[in-house]
């Protein structure tokens, strides 16, 4: 600290705080830093969320099969575009990286299904779903 202020006016040794130029750079490093890091960020959301609709995707087909074969009936599930609705037309799920094209599988009372396989697009990859 310096002591007597009619020094430090007329010497400009004692300095309180930052000048615009060091704020400037600061800025700058930290538009920098944001400006790289932002879409690389949404790019890694893009992927877990999408990740997570195919995961779910394999949930509900393993929650059909056991379902299918512990009330030892029938259940169908319908699969068009970018949903997938069960019996009533009620959507189970909406993707929005999952598309189906329109393919209607039953289960059985024992848990098989009907179809070998399901076959759908994942984030523009062909991709089968095989059941057996």
């Amino acid at each position: 600290m310096c002591q007597n202020d009619e020094y430090v006016f007329a010497r400009l040794t004692c300095f309180r705080g930052f000048t615009l130029l060091e704020l400037i750079v600061v800025m700058a490093i930290v538009g920098l830093s944001a400006s790289i890091a932002v879409p690389r960020m949404q790019l890694a959301i893009e992927r877990v969320s999408a990740d997570a609709e195919q995961r779910a995707l394999l949930e509900i087909v393993g929650h059909i099969e056991l379902y299918a074969f512990f009330q030892q009936k029938n259940y169908t599930l319908r699969f068009e575009e970018g949903s997938v609705l069960n019996q009533t037309n009620t959507p189970i799920i909406t993707c929005d990286h999952l598309w189906f094209s329109k393919q209607i599988i039953t289960w059985n009372g024992n848990g098989f299904p009907d179809a070998e396989s399901l076959d759908y697009t994942f984030c523009g990859q062909k991709k089968t779903l095989a059941f057996y």
